[in-house]
């Protein structure tokens, strides 16, 4: 199963589409991984942790960035829907970019594979924890930024009460809405997956077709 998930497969037999694209969340969504990922995932709980706190500072500066920009502009009841609008759409894509890295670098095939040498291995792990420390690090900066442009702006909806609504429900919005794209790149990604897993059989049959028949 380790070597599996490393690889990046989303099809496990004999898994149908609705229990490959479950497991698939639970390994991949930022936050569902952090709690219900499979035993086997190449990142430790841990790691997954770091990933969920890079991604969470993060969308606290997302949102305080929306915050401003309504609060510097006349029309604030049309750009208020639009802001609403953003953080579902731009503010989901923005978030996704921003969390699919990480988890690219925990999964990093160099760093998980048993048939390198044990030194390549280290070193390649010891490369992936720097680049997601390097990435929490940024995390947490875009956070204290974030901090920086409410603590600029005087008004009412930066009370604290006001600013943890809103990025609550900005937040739980960006989750709800990241399990669509999730489910589209699950899809792709299964259907090549299972046309090549097709294709290898029909080779391998052929192959075998072709194969001289020892008659002793």
């Amino acid at each position: 199963m380790r070597e599996m998930l490393i690889a990046g497969k989303v099809h496990y037999p004999p898994n149908g589409w609705w229990e490959d694209l479950l497991f698939y969340l639970q390994n991949n969504h930022v936050l569902l991984s952090a709690f219900c990922a499979h035993p086997a995932h190449p990142y430790t709980r841990c790691r997954r942790s770091l990933v969920l706190l890079s991604s969470v500072t993060f969308a606290f500066f997302l949102n305080a960035v929306f915050i401003a920009a309504v609060q510097t502009t006349l029309l604030r009841s049309i750009l208020e829907v639009k802001a609403t609008l953003s953080k579902a759409t731009i503010g989901t894509i923005v978030q996704m970019m921003w969390d699919v890295p990480s988890g690219m670098v925990g999964a990093c095939t160099c760093a998980n594979a048993s048939c390198l040498p044990s030194c390549v291995v280290r070193l390649c792990h010891c490369v992936s924890c720097a680049i997601l420390a390097c990435h929490l690090y940024l995390g947490i900066l875009y956070g204290i930024v974030g901090v920086v442009i409410l603590a600029l702006e005087k008004s009412e909806r930066t009370e604290v009460d006001e600013v943890s609504l809103e990025f609550a429900h900005a937040k739980v919005l960006a989750w709800a809405t990241s399990v669509p794209f999730l489910a589209l790149i699950f899809g792709c990604s299964r259907y090549f997956e299972k046309r090549k897993s097709a294709k290898d059989v029909v080779a391998h049959w052929q192959k075998s077709a072709k194969a001289p028949v020892d008659l002793d």
